[in-house]
């Protein structure tokens, strides 16, 4: 699927899911949508790292807790996503896995010239095309083969992120332009598993945005709108739902925050056939106590 696709998909399960993990997966989508906007490779790049590390950061996070995720990934992939399209992609994941300037031993020691760094960094290449000719033979550890592929890309990400590149270098181009196919092709992969398994302990997530404990209109158009969706809720009540008029991001928003300081309504979006989109308004279900 691509990014826009999954967020169709999100938009109609998120009501059965949890806060924190729609958070999560709401900013991943938008790191992820906006990469696609984008035509410059570190643009691009920065955009699709920060959209996989909302998926598995709950702040502060290490190599460990990358380990943890995708093997939990694995774990729930019951339809071997990631099992199929590491065998699809062959080719490009043994060339990716080959590049000696993506290793840290290959930098270890900046005195010595491109050979001797290549050298050095072939050892570590040998051992990892085994592991994947393995994994081809047999297909198990799939999270040993994402791992080494997110390791990798961790480097670069690295070394653009801490000041280590100039901005827009054609000096790392190649290397870029595979970083981002990978990025490209697991990402919303990753999306599409935990969308499947939402009810999955996915852990809580960090800076969670302050939720509003109550919303006065203020501006014109926020006014306004209040008006209408104060007409949407007395239909609701009267009917038990009511759809919308098609919406703006920023009128949605408006609504969200109406709804979210009532405490009483949910929704869900619609999408018309030009593709606007709009929002069905209903009650919570009360709980049985």
């Amino acid at each position: 699927m691509t990014f826009n696709e999954l967020k169709i998909n999100f938009d109609s399960k998120s009501q059965s899911m949890n806060y924190d993990f729609k958070v999560r997966i709401y900013r991943a989508l938008s790191w992820g949508q906006a990469s696609m906007l984008e035509n410059r490779l570190d643009d691009k790049l920065i955009k699709l790292w920060i959209s996989f590390n909302s998926l598995y950061g709950s702040g502060f996070v290490d190599k460990k807790e990358v380990r943890a995720f995708l093997e939990s990934l694995i774990s729930v992939d019951n339809k071997k996503i990631f099992k199929n399209k590491l065998m699809l992609m062959s080719n490009e994941i043994k060339n990716f896995i080959s590049i000696p300037e993506l290793y840290d031993v290959y930098w270890s020691d900046e005195k010595l010239g491109r050979r001797e760094r290549e050298a050095k960094a072939q050892q570590i290449i040998e051992r990892n095309k085994s592991k994947y000719l393995l994994f081809v033979s047999n297909g198990n550890n799939a999270n040993e083969i994402l791992e080494d592929v997110f390791y990798l890309i961790y480097l670069l990400r690295n070394q653009i992120f801490h000041g280590s590149a100039a901005y827009d270098s054609e000096e790392n181009k190649v290397l870029k332009q595979r970083s981002i196919n990978m990025l490209e092709a697991f990402i919303p992969d990753i999306i599409e598993i935990m969308i499947d398994n939402y009810d999955y302990n996915w852990h809580e997530v960090k800076y969670k945005p302050i939720r509003n404990e109550g919303f006065v209109p203020k501006t014109k158009e926020e006014k306004e709108l209040a008006i209408k969706t104060k007409s949407w809720l007395r239909k609701v009540d009267t009917e038990g739902e009511c759809q919308t008029s098609p919406l703006t991001k920023s009128q949605r928003h408006i609504v969200y925050k109406i709804l979210e300081a009532s405490g009483v309504y949910t929704r869900e979006k619609y999408y018309t056939k030009s593709g606007e989109e709009g929002l069905i308004i209903k009650k919570k279900k009360q709980s049985n106590k």
